[in-house]
């Protein structure tokens, strides 16, 4: 991870965050696929609106969860992390219901 960071361009100052941060959200690369991939195959299903849904309700539930695993949790930068990954979630899974 550290090989990516340091490849990314992260500074020092920023490195300690993106350490913490990287490893969970690798995690969820294959939801955030789906979640890219299911968003412009609705469009073509002729469902854009329901696409929509999905990124904007991924949208609020990664606020939600940061706020629960930030603010309440005391998480930090991790549970950031969590918070995107969990929010990921919602939009393939709900890709996955839909085409299959």
């Amino acid at each position: 991870m550290e090989e990516i960071i340091v490849f990314l361009g992260a500074s020092d100052r920023l490195f300690a965050y993106c350490r913490d941060y990287l490893p969970v959200l690798v995690l969820f690369i294959p939801a955030n696929v789906l979640q890219t991939l299911f968003a412009n195959l609705l469009i073509t299903a002729g469902r854009p609106g329901l696409g929509l849904l999905l990124s904007v309700l991924a949208g609020v539930a990664n606020i939600l969860f940061n706020y629960v695993f930030i603010a309440i949790c005391g998480m930090g930068i991790r549970g950031a992390a969590w918070g995107t990954g969990l929010g990921y979630l919602i939009p393939a899974a709900a890709g996955l219901v839909f085409y299959g």
